[in-house]
């Protein structure tokens, strides 16, 4: 499982909830707002991580990311509605 922590990319231990911080995520901006992944969840059928970054040009905003779990980096696919702050997948 892979969690948050601001800007910091971990794993969670599901058993025990031990968190290990694997580094800073590399964000593709930089802006005077709280910039963070507010959200992310893994696509069943790709096993890319998904996720959501806020506060890029407002402390509202939120951008469609893709997360690379190896490399931290963080790229912007689109912007999304304000306050954009979970995801989810439906399955077909």
């Amino acid at each position: 499982m892979v969690g948050f922590v601001m800007t910091n990319l971990a794993t969670l231990d599901p058993v025990d909830g031990r968190q290990v911080e694997l580094g800073r995520l590399f964000l593709p901006v930089a802006s005077e707002f709280d910039t963070r992944v507010s959200a992310a969840d893994y696509h069943p059928p790709t096993g890319l991580l998904y996720g959501v970054l806020r506060g890029v040009l407002t402390f509202r905003d939120s951008f469609l990311v893709t997360i690379d779990t190896e490399t931290r980096d963080v790229t912007i696919i689109g912007q999304s509605v304000d306050g954009l702050d979970a995801l989810a997948w439906v399955r077909d």
